[in-house]
Parts: structure tokens; C-alpha cells; sequence
């Protein structure tokens, strides 16, 4: 993957970066938990309250009531995860400003963020989504989150945003993934798995490949929009009228007008109440006495 520092570079920012550490701004003073809006201390309640606010800002985005452009590069995601945690978090949107391991595996560096990111714009642009089968979709699919999971631009929240943007570059081709479909263990595992090996920079996106291909879907069809009772009512009355003051002149002739009842004349089809040929000629036999 082009564009990365030498190994040697890496060495001094990495070292000058931890030398300025900035780890301990995003907590509250003391404590292991994330400074947020919503003035929560306590973990487990800001685990809750951040994936309830979270998941309603999802839904606006995959109910299309929130466009954000869908270029498929660092802005595009940078604003997905602005979207999901403005409710939450101050630097939402924002890169973080320390770099981050989690069970010994180290994401990219800080300064190797914006590259990581770049060749995720590549692959979005490059392969041709709608053409691919099933098996291919999976595969790119992986590609793409394999980098964005060892990128890891943000302090928190990384997981959510790049499933949201592999799920949106799928949908053109009428497929998304069904993330709850997978042992939230073995998703975790591979997705660790898939880190490039040391001195490498190429993420073992075939190791995710398997498990986007398990949770790969056809896109369901979205529901009829609900009608606005009121204007359904008013497509109600608009019937109404037509039937209660014809436009032609063949209903004119065969429907009531206002004020008459059902004894009318007026009200009956014109073969009801038409007169006996018998009687209009006296001299035809009709048979009848």
C-alpha cells in the first residue's frame, strides 16, 4: 500500500506522540469513563444511553430522512460517524488524537490514518459493485472493512460507522449485511485477525471474507409510505362528490340528484322504468288481457 512514512519515521512520531500523550483528555477527570454530552459518569449507563441515540440516528440514515453525500471516502465517513454520535460525544466526526490498541493489537497509527482511508476510496471507486455475484460482494465488502477496522480513525464508535458505510456501498446492488447474524465473538475475532502482520500494511481482508459472506442478505423491499389520514379523507369526499353530482351525461341519467329518494324515478336505470311497448301500441298482440 503506497504513501506510508518509513519504518523509521513511524519510530520518532510514534514516540514523540506518546512523549505528549493525550489519552487521559477523553475521560472525566479520574475516571476510565468517556467525557460526553449527556454529563454520564457511570459505564454502564453510558453504554446504554449511547447505543439508544445511536441507533435512532442510524435509522434516520438508512430511513433516507438524513442525506449525507455518499462520496465513499474519509469525509463520507467522517460524517456517518458525526451523524450516529453528535448526541454523545463532542469530537464526533473527528479523528482521534492518540493512537490505540485493543488485546494487543495495535490499530494504525495516528499519522497513518488519512492513507488507510485514501485506499478505502480507491477500492469503493475502482471495483464495480453493481456487477459483482454474491461471493465477489462479500469479498470486496471485507476489503473494505478490514481497512477501515485497522484505520480506526476515531476514539470510539469506529465499528459502527464502517459497518454502516460497507452497508451503503452494497445497497446500489439491492444487498445489505445482517449484522446481528454473527456471534458478536467470532466478529470481534476476526476482525482482530485481520490486522496486517507487523511491518506490513495489508489487512488479511480474506480472513473477514467467510463472515461477510454468512451475513450477506438481498436488501428488503422498503414498506408502502403510510397515507396522511387526512388526505386519504379528502380522497374520500372527492369520490364522494363525483358519485353525487355526475360528470357525464350517461350517469347523468342513471344516478339520483340531490334531495330525491330511493322511490324516484330518477334514481332507477332507464330500462326500469321504461313504459310497455304493449301499452304504447294497442294493436300488438301482447298476449295479455
Amino acid at each position: 500500500m503506497p504513501g506510508f512514512p518509513n519504518r523509521e519515521r513511524i519510530r520518532a512520531l510514534v514516540g514523540a506522540r506518546a512523549a505528549v500523550s493525550a489519552w487521559g483528555d477523553y475521560f472525566w477527570p479520574g475516571t476510565t469513563v468517556l467525557a460526553n454530552k449527556l454529563g454520564i459518569t457511570d459505564p454502564d449507563t453510558l453504554k446504554v444511553k449511547e447505543a439508544a441515540r445511536t441507533t435512532r440516528r442510524e435509522q434516520e440514515l438508512r430511513a433516507g430522512t438524513v442525506d449525507l453525500p455518499r462520496t465513499f471516502d474519509a469525509d463520507h465517513l467522517k460524517a456517518l460517524h458525526q451523524h450516529l454520535f453528535q448526541d454523545v460525544y463532542e469530537w464526533a466526526g473527528q479523528y482521534r488524537e492518540v493512537n490505540m490498541s485493543k488485546d494487543g493489537v495495535a490499530f494504525a497509527a495516528r499519522v497513518d490514518i488519512d492513507t488507510y482511508l485514501s485506499h478505502v476510496a480507491t477500492i469503493a471507486a475502482e471495483v464495480p459493485w453493481n456487477d459483482l455475484d454474491a461471493s465477489d460482494l462479500a469479498e470486496q465488502a471485507a476489503r473494505v472493512y478490514s481497512t477501515l477496522n485497522h484505520a480506526h480513525p476515531f476514539r470510539e464508535g469506529n465499528g459502527r460507522a464502517a459497518k454502516l458505510f460497507v452497508s451503503q456501498l452494497v445497497e446500489p446492488a439491492g444487498y445489505d449485511f445482517d449484522y446481528n447474524a454473527i456471534d458478536p465473538l467470532v466478529w470481534n475475532q476476526r476482525s482482530a485477525l485481520s490486522a496486517p502482520d507487523l511491518g506490513d500494511h495489508i489487512p488479511h481482508h480474506e480472513l473477514l471474507t467467510p463472515v461477510f459472506a454468512h451475513i450477506l442478505i438481498e436488501r428488503p423491499t422498503p414498506p408502502a409510505p403510510a397515507v396522511d389520514p387526512d388526505i386519504e379523507l379528502a380522497r374520500k369526499a372527492a369520490r364522494f362528490a363525483r358519485r353525487d353530482h355526475p360528470t357525464n351525461a350517461r350517469s347523468a341519467t342513471t344516478r339520483p340528484t340531490a334531495g330525491q329518494g330511493p322511490q324516484s324515478t330518477s334514481c332507477r336505470p332507464s330500462a326500469h322504468y321504461r313504459r310497455d311497448p304493449g301499452r304504447d301500441n294497442p294493436s300488438r298482440d301482447t298476449g295479455r288481457e
